[in-house]
């Protein structure tokens, strides 16, 4: 099953952005950004539920800046998706992106965006699987 997130979701959206983003983020930041992007309306959290357990979430966004390979704005962009290990490959990620695209689609969108690492071959395939196709884009930075 999968509900909309509200405010009564901020800790288990934490920890499970914990999961994700803890070579980025520390526990704090993922808190108080969860709560700065619960009271955006241009973002949404989805909360994925197996056998009565609240396993997993996926967050989104419309993108107003350019997004790569798209025609259109706003854009609707999954900004980040987590499903617990022991219940992935269960349809629980495509029902959550699923949500996020209806969502996107409420909010005007006629396309949806995401993005992952080159190195992360299990998000690439998940993403091809629900009809992303890739872009060819690297991106560079430095230090001026």
């Amino acid at each position: 099953m999968i509900r909309k997130a509200d405010n009564r979701d901020i800790a288990l959206i934490t920890e499970l952005s914990y999961k994700l983003f803890r070579e980025w983020a520390t526990k704090e930041e993922l808190l108080e950004e969860t709560k700065t992007f619960l009271r955006d309306e241009d973002s949404v959290f989805f909360i994925a539920t197996f056998e009565g357990e609240d396993l997993g979430y996926a967050q989104c966004g419309l993108r107003r800046d350019y997004v790569e390979g798209t025609e259109t704005s706003p854009v609707g962009y999954l900004e980040a998706i987590y499903v617990e290990p022991h219940v992935q490959r269960k349809g629980l990620g495509g029902q959550l992106v699923r949500a996020c695209e209806a969502w996107a689609k409420e909010k005007g969108c006629v396309e949806f965006g995401s993005d992952t690492y080159p190195s992360y071959t299990h998000s690439i395939a998940f993403h091809e699987a629900l009809g992303f196709k890739k872009q060819l884009i690297m991106t560079f930075h430095k230090k001026i």
